[in-house]
């Protein structure tokens, strides 16, 4: 019977070392492969917070951005509600908390930006002029709770702040009501040649062709920027090198910077207990002699509220010295229609109210006698009885001389300092063509001020090279539709210097 050998199970010295590192190895495997699980579910969770990291921002960019147009256009509360629901089509609505994955919580506020500092609310004498979005969101976490159980909170942020800009020598602005022809855009078209190098054409206009730039006036205009509150129609197609500032679409809008005069109190002027006296107007003849009438004069002169001059006209009537007065000390109005064809209208410092009357001129001179850049000069206001009978403005020929008042104290009232041609927000909107303040410019007139006409167009026909005055140029118009025809123009270089404020851009800056 044999023997059968049986080997030791007992491994040799080798063998236990072997079988040792493999179950170290094990260990160490099912240690670091925890680790390393945990790791990659880190960096896969990673990327999807990062992910929702840029999408709060974004949204938080957008929101803000919303936030500040409407702060620009109406209030706080309609900046945060727009603001608010910007973030939730971005998926981002706010729920209170921060206490579960998912959660979201959307802060808008709206303050004052100084000094690289948010201020909420704004101080007390500060108007709010920025908007503050932050967007929170509490991350789900998965394996890579294997590293921290403490979930992620992804924020976006952003402060979208209005700043002031360069300025504009013509902002077209929405009418109280519209009609197919006014409705505060800015037109430009057809052949006309626009010169306004050294400043922005604005319209605060929202919708299409906010400006409105057509035809072969696209290869024709030279601003400093175009800004449109709406649409800029065919700006792209102006060569880069007409519009060094380039041209926005969907601009905030610009403060009307003679909106004040809207709320000012009119006089009211007639017959009636408690008005002013209208005055008739001085006609005479080229001897200095008194004719009845317009058609028979030579020479014009109307009475103007100016209560710190006493410009007087001598003339003769039957034989006899007279003595007109153009200063008054009382407000004062010419209330029957001036219309020059060939007629000299000589203007004393002062305002001149037109009431129920408008001033035409086809040929003929206007002159402004004394006037000034800066120093003494005329205020023309048109306002009536009622919305329809508010008068108007159209020189169509001859040659003027208009220079605002340059200083409060020459301005009579302080009201109408810098202001040239103002023309009652009374007066109805309209399509009429009686309507249209008409503003023919040449070599031999000049116009240094303001013209405002918040609820008619103004026509600007052939005033690029109109004559400068030795402190320059300054022609800044706010209306509620504005159209450039011919060789027109705007410049406005000298207009702060001699008491006329001009419009200034406000622009959307992020600085965080």
């Amino acid at each position: 019977m044999g023997i059968i050998s049986f080997l030791s199970a007992r491994p040799s010295h080798r063998g236990r070392r072997v079988l040792g590192q493999r179950g170290a190895i094990g260990v160490a495997f099912a240690i670091g492969s925890t680790a390393l699980l945990g790791m990659g579910a880190l960096a896969t969770e990673a990327g999807i917070w990062l992910a929702v990291r840029r999408n709060a921002q974004d949204a938080a960019d957008a929101a803000a951005y919303a936030g500040i147009v409407r702060l620009n256009l109406t209030d706080a509360n309609a900046a945060t509600t727009a603001a608010t629901q910007v973030a939730t089509r971005n998926g981002f609505t706010d729920s209170g908390s921060l206490s579960a994955a998912g959660d979201n919580r959307v802060r808008v506020q709206t303050g004052f930006w100084q000094n690289n500092t948010f201020t909420s609310p704004a101080p007390s004498g500060s108007s709010a002029n920025a908007v503050r979005v932050d967007i929170w969101q509490v991350q789900r976490i998965g394996l890579a709770q294997l590293i921290s159980r403490t979930a992620p909170i992804a924020w976006g942020g952003a402060v979208a702040v209005l700043e002031i800009g360069g300025p504009a020598c013509t902002l077209s602005i929405p009418p109280p009501t519209t009609t197919s022809q006014v409705m505060g855009r800015t037109n430009i078209a057809g052949s006309t040649t626009v010169n306004a190098p050294n400043c922005i054409i604005a319209s605060n206009m929202e919708g299409s062709k906010s400006i409105n730039v057509q035809g072969a006036a696209v290869n024709s205009l030279t601003a400093a920027a175009l800004r449109a509150s709406g649409q800029c129609y065919n700006c792209e197609d102006v060569p880069s090198g007409n519009l060094p500032g380039g041209y926005v679409s969907g601009a905030a809008t610009t403060d009307n910077p003679y909106k004040y005069l809207d709320a000012w109190a009119m006089p009211t002027f007639g017959s009636g207990a408690g008005n002013s006296p209208c005055v008739d107007p001085l006609y005479l003849n080229a001897t200095g002699g008194v004719v009845q009438n317009q058609n028979q004069a030579a020479t014009i002169y109307l009475a103007a509220y100016n209560p710190g001059r006493s410009d007087v006209v001598n003339y003769t009537q039957n034989g006899n010295a007279r003595t007109y007065g153009v200063s008054q000390s009382t407000y004062a109005a010419t209330c029957t229609n001036i219309s020059l064809s060939g007629q000299t209208l000589v203007l004393k410092p002062g305002t001149y109210f037109f009431n129920n009357a408008s001033l035409a001129m086809s040929n003929g001179t206007i002159t402004c006698d004394g006037c000034s850049a800066g120093g003494a000069g005329v205020t023309l206001v048109f306002t009536g009885s009622n919305s329809n009978n508010v008068g108007n403005i159209q020189i169509t020929g001859g040659n003027f001389t208009l220079i605002a008042p340059g200083t409060d104290a020459l301005a009579s009232p302080s009201i109408f300092r810098g202001t040239a041609i103002y023309r009652d927000d009374l007066a109805a909107v309209s399509n009429s063509a009686n309507d249209t303040m008409i503003i023919t410019g040449n070599s031999t007139s000049t116009l240094f001020g303001a013209i405002y006409s918040p609820t008619a167009e103004v026509r600007m026909v052939g005033t690029s090279g109109m004559n400068q005055t030795v402190a320059g140029n300054c022609i800044a118009v706010v209306a509620a539709e504005i159209t450039f025809s011919g060789n027109s123009g705007a410049q406005i270089d000298a207009c702060e210097s001699n008491g006329t404020t001009v419009a200034r851009v406000r622009y959307v800056r992020f600085v965080l």
